[in-house]
């Protein structure tokens, strides 16, 4: 008897961690994106995903970033809204440029067939050989070390990093933050001429 109310403690407990996980992976999602989620699944009829790519290349702004560069059209996705399931007007078309992990998203409203807004995000394999030696240019700029001296990766300063297109050029943003004092140094690498080409700093986090 004794055995068996043990177990079923453990089960509810069970039950109780398994809920507030799930409820912490909706709550974050539900905070960045609080009024539309995915469709799932696919949402995106073979019609209306040849219109949204065809719409999204045909768009002059779109053909201004990508021209001479090689890409490919690696998803379109469509969102429903959260507490009616309603899917909305618009598509997001993912324009993977090879070679980066770089992607141009269209976002593509196909009532009024038309392209309104572009933005960038990363959805490509990120290159960790590449990432290793632009943060050992950007740590080993001059400016750079002597704000490090002294200091011990990992505990005294955090390094990240973030891709993006500049015209036609690759570039990263090498993000030295330091504990103490407290600030963040950016080191901008062109990784073709394997050098910082910009440095900016900021006392605090950012």
């Amino acid at each position: 008897m004794k055995k068996k109310k043990t177990a079923v403690i453990c089960l509810f407990v069970g039950c109780l961690l398994l809920g507030i996980v799930i409820a912490g992976v909706f709550r974050e999602t539900n905070r960045q994106y609080p009024y539309v989620k995915p469709t799932i699944p696919g949402g995106v009829t073979v019609e209306e995903k040849e219109e949204a790519i065809r719409i999204a290349l045909s768009n002059e702004s779109v053909k201004e970033k990508i021209e001479g560069l090689e890409y490919e059209v690696r998803d379109v996705l469509a969102f429903e809204k959260w507490m009616t399931g309603e899917k909305l007007d618009t598509d997001d078309v993912y324009i993977h440029i090879k070679g980066t992990p770089i992607c141009y998203i269209a976002i593509v409203n196909l009532t009024e067939r038309r392209v309104i807004a572009i933005s960038e995000s990363i959805c490509g394999p990120v290159d960790d050989k590449r990432i290793k030696e632009v943060v050992e240019i950007a740590l080993n700029e001059s400016r750079v070390k002597e704000k490090i001296k002294g200091k011990v990766k990992g505990k005294d300063y955090d390094v990240s990093v973030s891709d993006k297109l500049v015209g036609k050029k690759l570039q990263t943003d090498v993000y030295i933050r330091i504990k103490e004092p407290l600030m963040t140094i950016r080191a901008t690498v062109d990784p073709e001429e394997g050098k910082v080409i910009r440095i900016t700093e900021s006392h605090g986090l950012f």
